[in-house]
């Protein structure tokens, strides 16, 4: 789709849809134009432009022809230089003339170079206007053209690893569609499955547009002509490191425990009693669930009767001191494993949802902290808890800290762990988790820019409930399903309530707004994504046997929208 227009105080896209073609060379034809949430929305893997962007014009390809034998063959436009043709019928050879060429071409006519390079300066239609290097101005189609100098290294287009900096963000909801897969039944393998759909969406530009061939010679050597030609035009050599600088910053954030901090979040208000406690206890002892993530860690070996003593030690810490949203498996044929799920507090983003942890205590235990995985179940739900189930806490070491806010063999503990994960990471502003964010707490922009946050986290959580849902951890299949029974009607109040503006992250145990601050209101781009995720959630919560007929009426509003 194309962005008409964007209305930043309601979150709201007017996005014209094209029809989808099988060929890349067909005319784009505007199927309808209408307005949504800018939370459903994600920029396309291989069109993404903006205004100002640097572009070398590619090598136009014909439409797919049958081959004789049966096969596909590409047929190169008569444009293509003579090198590159001849490289389709013979690859290894072909690289290194057509390369041989094309460098034999950066002597030649200056106007010839600038041809191939240009600056973006407008958009009509679908279509993109292009200021080229030998002052020519013309509208080509987003296939025909490639960004650099924005991200991309020009020498390196094939060695790109994907960032989960900003995979937090916006997941389609048909992400949560998944088939009935016996394979897929493993979260792990969920994980695993979505890591694997974000690198092919990083590298399908590389593949759709240029593959491995001779084109690909071209591009690079295209690319990095384009970047020279720039600078010496301008003059100004372009600091590329900074983005990446940037993005390394913002791979882990700040995370601070300390015992007063910890001991503060103890007192935050919590949702009602996921569970009944006959029906599950705090704390438990079972034999291993074969989805454990650390299950093959076995190979690793436990510590002597020391370790022994001390991993005791926690269980007993555990049993005798869990606060009543934090619930706890260990395994009595795995010691060195634990289980854990924590339930979203009140006055959060997070409210009422569950959040699942595997430890692993290493022999070095204590010596070494436990090594966490969270499940994340494809969806980044905090700054601090990736999709790929990471934890960046600095008491797990994984990120910086100083004093006690680091593992300390002699004080610190697993209960220290998991108190920290619930008060200090899913907290009821989340963007100030963020690398470098924490300057803005209490500033009138930091304010502002968590409310939007807020919502997309919301968004993210009710996505991460339905995937629980669909798919619970083993040893923990009885407690999701009691826990959305007994919460599963405070989780359509609090929907209720912020589809009438209701702030984001501003309710009590019993989803009641305890802020009737209008001028913060819930956005209508928000209202619009979350429409459409109630009835996926109310027929879920159907489905386990939770009382929905309070609020079936969410579940026709979309429906309503749609006709």
């Amino acid at each position: 789709g194309l962005v008409r227009s964007v209305n930043a105080k309601d979150r709201t896209v007017s996005v014209s849809w094209f029809r989808s073609s099988l060929h890349s060379q067909e005319p784009r034809v505007i199927e309808c134009t209408e307005v949504v949430s800018a939370y459903e929305l994600d920029g396309h893997p291989d069109y993404d432009y903006c205004y100002g962007d640097v572009v070398v014009r590619l090598p136009s390809v014909s439409h797919p022809m049958e081959s004789s034998n049966g096969g596909n063959t590409m047929e190169l436009d008569k444009n293509v230089d003579s090198a590159e043709a001849s490289a389709a019928s013979n690859a290894v050879p072909a690289d290194v003339a057509a390369e041989e060429q094309l460098s034999q071409k950066e002597s030649s006519s200056e106007v010839t170079h600038l041809s191939w390079v240009g600056n973006i300066v407008g958009f009509q239609d679908g279509e993109i206007e292009v200021t080229w290097g030998d002052g020519s101005v013309s509208k080509v189609g987003p296939h025909e053209i490639y960004v650099v100098g924005r991200e991309d290294d020009g020498g390196s287009l094939d060695d790109g690893a994907p960032s989960d900096a900003g995979s937090w963000e916006t997941v389609d909801d048909n992400e949560m569609d998944l088939p009935d897969d016996p394979a897929n039944d493993d979260p792990q393998n969920m994980v695993e499955n979505n890591i694997q759909k974000e690198n092919a969406s990083f590298n399908s530009q590389d593949e759709s547009s240029v593959g491995s061939g001779p084109l690909s010679v071209a591009l690079g050597f295209v690319t990095r002509l384009a970047s020279e030609i720039f600078a010496r035009e301008s003059g100004d050599d372009i600091d590329k490191n900074e983005d990446e600088n940037r993005m390394e910053a913002s791979e882990c954030t700040t995370v601070t425990t300390n015992d007063s901090s910890a001991e503060k979040s103890v007192d935050v208000v919590m949702a009602d009693e996921a569970a009944d406690s006959d029906c599950l206890k705090h704390f438990d002892v079972l034999q291993c669930p074969p989805d454990h993530h650390y299950l093959e860690n076995i190979a690793h070996g436990t510590g002597g009767r020391k370790w022994v003593k001390k991993v005791q030690q926690e269980w007993g810490i555990l049993e005798k001191n869990l606060p009543d949203y934090i619930y706890v498996r260990v395994f009595e044929d795995r010691m060195d494993l634990i289980r854990a799920v924590i339930i979203g507090a009140s006055g959060t983003p997070y409210q009422d949802g569950l959040f699942f942890f595997d430890f692993y205590l290493p022999p070095e235990f204590p010596q070494a902290p436990p090594s966490a995985y969270y499940h994340s179940g494809g969806l980044r739900v905090n700054p601090n808890l990736y999709v790929d189930g990471k934890v960046c806490l600095s008491l797990l070491n994984t990120w910086t800290g100083r004093g006690n806010e680091v593992w300390d063999p002699s004080s610190s503990s697993i209960l220290q762990v998991l108190v920290s994960l619930q008060g200090l990471v899913l907290n009821e502003k989340p963007y100030f988790n963020e690398a470098g964010y924490e300057k803005q707490v209490g500033t009138v922009e930091g304010e502002k820019n968590a409310l939007p946050y807020n919502e997309n986290t919301y968004l993210l959580s009710v996505k991460s409930m339905l995937y629980i849902l669909r798919r619970p951890p083993m040893n923990f299949e009885d407690f999701v399903k009691s826990h959305f029974c007994k919460r599963g009607h405070y989780i359509l109040k609090a929907c209720e309530a912020y589809l009438q503006g209701a702030v984001v992250g501003k309710l009590n145990d019993d989803a009641c707004p305890t802020d009737s601050n209008k001028e913060y209101s819930c956005s209508m781009g928000f209202k619009l994504a979350l429409g459409k995720i109630l009835p996926r959630l109310i027929t879920a919560l159907k489905d386990i046997g939770a009382d929905c007929s309070q609020y079936e009426h969410l579940g026709k509003t979309e429906a309503a929208q749609e006709s």
